[in-house]
């Protein structure tokens, strides 16, 4: 199962969805983020994974989602702030 996260108030970043239960939903060397591009959630788009995590390696569509892929972990800190950039 994957969670969908958030970006944060302060900034374009995202990071996890802090009311889940558990940091460990976010853990295990993840390189990549799939987001709905017709219909955005919580901010989270091309612009804030950027922001995030750098230019992504490749980008694929798939109906209406996004799926970007790095070669860097993505996985957020337990606080839950990017653990990128």
């Amino acid at each position: 199962m994957i969670r969908p996260p958030v970006t944060r108030l302060d900034s374009l970043h995202i990071a996890r969805y802090m009311k889940e239960p558990s940091s460990l939903w976010h853990v295990g060397g993840f390189e990549f983020l799939v987001y709905n591009a017709v219909l955005a959630w919580a901010d989270v788009d091309a612009r804030s994974a950027q922001a995030s995590f750098g230019s992504p390696r490749h980008v694929a569509v798939v109906g209406p989602y996004d799926v970007m892929t790095w070669a860097h972990d993505l996985s957020p800190r337990a606080d839950g702030s990017p653990g990128c950039r």
